[in-house]
């Protein structure tokens, strides 16, 4: 039985909603410009989730912006692959 991910999540990691992210996308790609590759994930990332739905959002401000700086990735697996993979890792993922 794999490990409960609702509590773990990647460190480092920001959270922004997905409901509400349209509403701030302005203000993080204005934040986000620099960074080379901005890692978006959910639950599992199924090809309709929010970790890549979110992903193409922010893709598509950047190219609308021409802003070639900055890349979407979608994390494959989402947290619960995440959590598969490195969950025991402290260095890597935390838990609530």
């Amino acid at each position: 039985m794999g490990q409960p991910t609702q509590n773990a999540f990647v460190k480092t990691a920001i959270n922004l909603p997905a409901h509400s992210f349209q509403q701030t996308l302005p203000t993080v790609l204005q934040l986000f410009r620099a960074i080379p590759l901005v890692i978006f994930y959910c639950n599992s990332c199924a090809v309709i989730g929010r970790g890549p739905r979110t992903a193409a959002w922010y893709q598509d401000a950047l190219d609308a912006e021409g802003i070639s700086t900055s890349k979407a990735r979608v994390l494959t697996g989402g947290i619960k692959g995440w959590v598969e993979q490195y969950g025991e890792d402290e260095v890597l993922t935390s838990k609530l």
